[in-house]
C-alpha cells in the first residue's frame, strides 16, 4: 500500500558538491571505503531502488522539483568516479550530487565529516 505523503530526500546542491573542501573530504571517505568506478553506479541504483520500495522521493533545491533519472546524467561514463577522484574542480556537478547523496544515505556518520 502506497503512503499518502512519501518521504522526501533532498539531493545535495551544486554549491555543496563544488566546495573544494567538501570534495577533498569526500575523496578521503571514498578512498577509505574502497568504492570502485565499476561498482558505484550499481550501488547508487540499488540505493534508489530501496528508495522506490519505501516510497521515498528525490527532490532538488530550491525549486523542490523531482530529480531526473541517474541514467540521464551518468550515461556513457560509468567510470566517472576516477574523474571525480583526480579532478580538483567540479566539472560535472550533477554527477557529483549522486555521489554525495550516496554517501549521505549509506554512510551518514562519515558524510557528516564531508559537509562540516
Amino acid at each position: 500500500m502506497l503512503t499518502q505523503n512519501p518521504r522526501r530526500q533532498l539531493l545535495p546542491t551544486n554549491s555543496m558538491v563544488c566546495d573544494k573542501h567538501a570534495r577533498a573530504r569526500a575523496k578521503i571517505v571514498i578512498e577509505s571505503l574502497g568504492l570502485t568506478s565499476r561498482k558505484l553506479p550499481d550501488n547508487i541504483q540499488d540505493m534508489l531502488l530501496r528508495f522506490d520500495m519505501r516510497d521515498v522521493e528525490l527532490w532538488t533545491q530550491p525549486e523542490l522539483v523531482p530529480v531526473p533519472l541517474i541514467d540521464d546524467e551518468w550515461a556513457g561514463d560509468e567510470r566517472y568516479l576516477r574523474e571525480f577522484m583526480k579532478n580538483e574542480e567540479c566539472k560535472y556537478p550533477l554527477r557529483d550530487r549522486w555521489i554525495f547523496l550516496y554517501l549521505s544515505v549509506e554512510f551518514p556518520e562519515l558524510y557528516r565529516h564531508v559537509i562540516r
